[in-house]
């Protein structure tokens, strides 16, 4: 469009040159003076229509600023008076351009990783006492959601014997017509059940053999269909509460610092970060033999490096993180260097998010009393609440307070003066708790990698020497050399308990998230095939009783019979695979 626009313009131009400078196309100067006039116009064009694009991106933020919806959005009190201390110069050069001021780079990357060490630190242990709460949750939903899959399964199973019984029992040259029937609808795309109308069908000649079960098959699809109740009543019920604790989960303090899909198996792969400490632990174990054996293998000794580098690249770059967050304190009016203020946005949303779904749990309470789901995902918050209040008092001390670090919507509310100015507080929260993440994360890799390299000096050149000459120094080294080892392993074992408890806790949630989308799709397919099912009941109530009252029904056993083949052809959508 825009080639095509200027290629439009050109001719106006040209026309424009023409007459204005009567130019001689062989004439050199002319030509030159309707070049430069060209150009110029051009040029105005394209920096018109920038403007114009400009606008247009700003017109679409504003507009996604108003499709952004928090309660309890704005009215805050309070003028800009109190950012004054920290409002900055847009205009600085140096301000604005993050990749050429070292001083911000090292600022913003050293206050992250103050934040995960010191602030929000969560270790294992804290990580042990929230994950198997998660685990719960699943282990309960997927129990459940089984136990109900079980039951239709097993009445579709007996549903689709009697079908398959009957279609056995009809006769071979009425079968193939309605396979012939079938297959025509089929290259049409008429084999959605939602568009098939089986009144409708051109069937209607008598079938050389009778019926045998199809008052069994009609008391199975009573079953059927009364289990699709059920299952339906269950899928909508839990459908809800699914919806809520995966919004919770993806929102909470946990997921925040936690959360990492490269932390996740890839298909039947070990994540990374497993592999890595394998190899790591392999070294381990060489350098113990090493001592008897003094033979290195370069392989073992190397690999540790290689899956070091291949974790790291799977973690991502710190630099699209960090620039994010700049991007946003820059909207915000802040310097990197008031780690106060930072601090205190940061933990308004925190406070804010937990004590809202807190309150959710709570409403949801009402229409679920004693849901076990619930119960776990209560407890789960408070010890949310708790490390929040703990990482509170923890900021105060490295910001070193006399008091709490001030959170309230006075000493934060000139941030959030109106919902522009609260949206871009909420990302700068959002993108400061991925650096968070990241630091976090980054800091026990580089833990491993040291390990790895203090391992690795254990067996140098000088000390496979020394260890050979079999002397009481050598002796000396050797148990030396082995203590090391046993405490680098231990150092190693709680980084990965640390990486383990983190993945555990993603596989949790990424268990709850797809058993969100899971039921959301089940619930519509059941909505489907329980209308599908009710038109072949209901054809099936027609026949029966038309027959029971001595009618002529040999014009509609053709049309029967093809239901039932269409029935038994498609009844694998049918089946609700069972989750693992």
């Amino acid at each position: 469009n825009n080639t095509s626009s200027i290629n439009n313009y050109v001719s106006d131009l040209e026309r424009t040159i023409s007459q204005n400078y009567y130019f001689n196309l062989r004439d050199e100067s002319t030509l030159t003076r309707a070049d430069s006039y060209c150009n110029s116009e051009i040029n105005k064009m394209l920096l018109k229509r920038r403007k114009e694009e400009e606008t247009e991106n700003d017109q679409a933020k504003k507009q996604k600023i108003q499709e952004y919806t928090y309660d309890d959005d704005t009215n805050l009190s309070g003028d800009d008076s109190n950012l004054n201390e920290v409002e900055i110069d847009l205009n600085d050069k140096n301000f604005n351009n993050v990749e050429n001021n070292k001083e911000y780079r090292v600022d913003i990357t050293a206050f992250s990783l103050i934040a995960s060490r010191d602030i929000f630190k969560m270790e294992f242990g804290e990580l042990a006492d929230v994950v198997p709460h998660l685990q719960k949750v699943c282990g309960i939903l997927k129990e459940k959601l089984n136990i109900n899959a079980r039951i239709h399964n097993s009445n579709m199973e007996l549903l689709k014997e009697l079908i398959e019984k009957e279609l056995k029992n009809a006769d071979e040259e009425d079968l193939q017509k309605i396979k012939v029937q079938y297959d025509s609808f089929k290259e049409d795309k008429f084999l959605d059940p939602k568009n098939v109308d089986f009144h409708c069908l051109s069937l209607e000649n008598k079938l050389k053999k009778r019926f045998i079960f199809l008052d069994e098959i009609y008391n199975s699809l009573d079953k059927c269909l009364h289990n699709y109740k059920i299952l339906d009543s269950f899928i909508k019920t839990h459908k809800r509460i699914l919806n809520v604790i995966s919004k919770i989960t993806t929102q909470s303090l946990y997921n925040l610092i936690l959360f990492g899909k490269f932390l996740l198996p890839s298909g039947e792969k070990n994540s990374r970060y497993n592999i890595m400490f394998k190899s790591i632990y392999e070294l381990i174990q060489h350098v113990e033999k090493v001592q008897s054996s003094l033979s290195r293998d370069k392989n073992i000794i190397y690999n540790p490096k290689k899956q070091i580098s291949s974790a790291l690249k799977q973690l991502g770059k710190f630099r699209r993180r960090r620039d994010a967050f700049f991007k946003y304190l820059k909207r915000t009016k802040l310097s990197c260097k008031n780690r106060k203020r930072i601090l205190q946005i940061v933990f308004y949303f925190l406070q804010e998010r937990n004590k809202k779904n807190r309150n959710i749990i709570k409403e949801i309470e009402k229409d679920f009393p004693a849901c076990d789901i619930i119960d776990e995902f209560h407890v789960i918050l408070l010890k949310e609440k708790k490390h929040i209040l703990e990482s509170l008092e923890r900021a105060s001390e490295y910001l070193k307070l006399n008091e709490e670090l001030d959170i309230n919507k006075k000493s934060v509310g000139p941030l959030l003066k109106n919902k522009y100015a609260r949206y871009n507080a909420f990302l700068l929260y959002k993108t400061f708790m991925s650096l968070v993440r990241y630091s976090s994360i980054r800091y026990l890799h580089s833990i491993s990698e040291g390990i790895y390299i203090n391992v690795r000096r254990l067996i140098s050149a000088e000390n496979i020497r020394r260890l050979s000459k079999k002397t009481d120094t050598s002796k000396k080294l050797q148990n030396e050399i082995l203590h090391k080892l046993k405490n680098f392993k231990d150092e190693l074992s709680k980084v990965e308990l640390d990486i383990i408890y983190r993945s555990l806790y993603n596989e949790f949630k990424e268990d709850i998230s797809c058993m969100s989308k899971s039921a959301r799709l089940l619930c519509y397919n059941i909505n489907e095939w329980n209308i599908y099912l009710m038109n072949l009941k209901k054809s099936l109530n027609d026949y029966l009783l038309l027959k029971r009252e001595g009618e002529d029904v040999g014009k509609m056993e053709e049309s029967i019979l093809y239901m039932l083949f269409h029935t038994n052809e498609i009844m694998n959508e049918c089946w609700i695979n069972e989750i693992e």
